[in-house]
């Protein structure tokens, strides 16, 4: 996936209860000045499910 800044999406799928360990690991990581303004962040979340059924791209 790409932007028009140029900054690749980090998108994360992980199980509820992972999700808030996790994401404090990602934010460890994300304001290391080495990788700082370089990606997007997003996490599937409970309104993501059946995302696949919705029409978009890659629907059956």
């Amino acid at each position: 996936m790409s932007a028009a800044d140029q900054r690749l999406l980090v998108f994360t799928v992980a199980p509820e209860q992972q999700r808030k360990g996790l994401r404090e690991k990602l934010e460890g990581v994300a304001a290391s000045t080495s990788v700082m303004g370089k990606f997007h962040y997003d996490t599937a979340g409970n309104s993501d499910a059946g995302w696949e059924k919705s029409g978009g791209e890659g629907s059956a």
